[in-house]
């Protein structure tokens, strides 16, 4: 794994794809030789085995057809009459009508039971019916080997297919021409007296093989075709047959469909009822029938191959674009971000080069502004550092008048001077962001002393808070501007006492701060502009005093809302003739007992 972790990105994917696709593919591709060629070689086995059973089905039709005849024709009273008497010599007239009589009955059904036989006979051992025709001393037999079988095996019907010698060897036992034929299937049925003593004999129809087994006639004369092989003499009809084929054939005990070999198989189906078995000459080579089960497979794998290879090029590739670019990066990097990263193309590849560029643009945008900045903070610096003395020098010149009211005993004039001379030195003090809430209200009362100079009645400031409070941190000028906004607006108007009462209190989540007065108040209409002002900034109606008023108001919203976040509110509440209410809800943050510190407002 740590092996794999440390490789680049390119061998990454070429063995991911190696082990993902290429070796499961060629699992896959062996897998599916292995059963297809399986498949194929059953399908193959089964078309060849089925041939092989309709032409021994075919073949078992067409023995039982000729067995049938037989036995109809032996069992017939007439011939079976005629063979087993031994008094025909008492009744020539019968005997002579009968016996013409079976020859008709013979050609009948040789023309017309259509079973391929072209002549039948008859072979006796009974001295009274003469050789003539259809009739044949059975002595003529004892020296054939067909019929040595026949008699042996002591069935009442049997077939065989005789060799060119031993057709030419029947023959001229009859006393034909051994030369006029080629070969001779013979079907032999004994005709047995129903009583133990007396005469018997044998019906026996020849037949051609070649007409007999006219299925077969087009694979007499190929090598890998049918043949026939007869168990009784150990003959064979057809193709020639293999000698390994004919060997297992001899055994008895082999009575397989199937005869294995070193490299295939021959398909054999034997007759049930008959000593026959019909094999197929043509070799069963699994090997063979595996081919196109192997070209599929071997296919897949040139595919899978080729896949790999062209997923290695377009790979690498791409990778050496990427790495091209990553050159020309560190290059950039090294020439402190100038310079751009060439584009040759539109694909991703080249969509990450654009925009690196027009990072490296942004980069050097941004460089210029903090550039620009960091200019103007230092002349900003320098104009606050020159610009210091005008305030100390107006704070020392109002100590100075205060001074001077006290010694001409204007001792009113003088507290307010010097009242003023607080507020002045409060706003010139660098404290930061914050104070304290008792630094707050203390800047509150002196503005509240500043103010009555002006008022013509009597000027009062009442407030509510709980000693644990005052050394709460709350940001500087927060009170300042709401009282002041009470004394301008809600005393315009009046000449009777103004009472103004601050409440500040502390709930589970927030920092409540209320002030209301006893003034003027504000109309429902006008209201509505002032809290739109506080909230947007939306410019009020053309009023008196309208171009000032409410600004110190929005200045308070716009400083909690980016200090203390969404959750701090400013609202005003107002009743026209009765008075206004400003009430300020400031969110609690544990983690710095009441409000966020600078590092917090710089990260909010």
């Amino acid at each position: 794994m740590t092996l794999f972790k440390n490789m680049n990105l390119s061998k990454k994917l070429i063995l991911m794809n190696i082990f993902l696709v290429t070796l499961p593919t060629l699992v896959f591709a062996f897998v599916l030789y292995s059963v297809q060629s399986r498949q194929f070689n059953k399908q193959m086995l089964q078309e060849r085995q089925s041939a092989v059973s309709q032409l021994a089905n075919s073949l078992d039709t067409s023995l039982t057809s000729v067995e049938d005849l037989s036995q109809s024709l032996v069992y017939r009273s007439t011939i079976s009459s005629l063979v087993t008497r031994s008094d025909l010599a008492m009744y020539p007239t019968w005997a002579k009508y009968n016996s013409e009589e079976i020859l008709i009955d013979l050609k009948y059904s040789i023309k017309y039971q259509n079973l391929g036989l072209k002549a039948a006979s008859i072979y006796t051992n009974n001295p009274d019916i003469p050789e003539l025709s259809s009739f044949h001393d059975i002595s003529k037999l004892y020296q054939l080997p067909f019929y040595q079988d026949f008699r042996n095996s002591q069935k009442s019907f049997d077939f065989y297919c005789l060799s060119t010698e031993e057709t030419q060897d029947f023959y001229q036992a009859k006393g034909e021409d051994p030369h006029t034929f080629g070969r001779l299937m013979i079907f032999v049925q004994r005709i047995q007296p129903d009583f133990s003593s007396g005469y018997s004999g044998v019906l026996i129809f020849e037949a051609n093989p070649q007409k007999f087994f006219s299925s077969l006639s087009v694979y007499e004369n190929h090598s890998s075709g049918y043949f026939i092989y007869f168990h009784n003499l150990s003959n064979f009809y057809g193709c020639s047959p293999d000698p390994d084929a004919v060997k297992q054939l001899k055994d008895k005990n082999n009575r397989q469909r199937k005869l294995n070999f070193s490299d295939a198989s021959i398909l054999s189906q034997p007759l049930i009822r008959y000593p026959v078995t019909v094999v197929s000459q043509n070799p069963h080579n699994k090997n063979l029938q595996s081919y196109p089960a192997f070209k599929l497979s071997f296919l897949l794998i040139v595919m899978t191959v080729f896949q790999c290879v062209i997923m290695q090029l377009v790979t690498s590739s791409i990778f050496r674009r990427i790495n091209s670019n990553i050159t020309e990066m560190d290059q950039i990097i090294a020439n402190e971000f100038s310079g751009k990263v060439t584009i040759n193309s539109s694909d991703e590849i080249g969509f990450i080069a654009q925009r690196y560029n027009t990072l490296l643009e942004k980069i050097d945008t941004l460089i210029e502004d903090m550039i620009l900045k960091e200019t103007d903070a230092k002349n900003a610096q320098i104009k606050a550092l020159q610009f210091q003395m005008n305030p100390h020098f107006i704070y020392n010149t109002l100590s100075i008048f205060s001074g001077n009211a006290r010694q001409n005993g204007n001792f009113e004039l003088a507290d307010a001077i010097s009242y003023f001379g607080h507020l002045l030195r409060y706003n010139i003090k660098d404290t930061g962001l914050y104070s304290t809430v008792e630094q707050e209200l203390e800047n509150t009362r002196s503005l509240i002393k500043v103010y009555s100079m002006k008022f013509i009645g009597k000027l009062e400031l009442n407030i509510s808070i709980a000693d644990d409070l005052l050394e709460r941190k709350l940001i500087k000028f927060l009170l300042q501007p709401i009282v002041e906004n009470a004394i301008f607006h809600g005393t315009s108007g009046i000449t009777s006492n103004m009472s103004i009462t601050m409440e500040i209190w502390e709930t589970e989540h927030a920092l409540e701060i209320a002030v209301s007065d006893n003034g003027i108040g504000i109309k429902e209409a006008y209201l509505k502009q002032i809290q739109k002002n506080i909230l947007y900034g939306t410019p009020l109606s053309q009023t008196p005093k309208s171009n000032s008023s409410f600004i110190g108001l929005h200045n308070v919203y716009e400083r909690i809302q980016l200090i203390y976040g969404a959750n701090a509110k400013l609202t005003i509440e107002s009743i026209y003739g009765q008075g206004t209410k400003v009430w300020v809800h400031l969110p609690i943050f544990q983690e710095t007992g009441g409000m966020k510190n600078d590092d917090q407002l710089f990260n909010h």
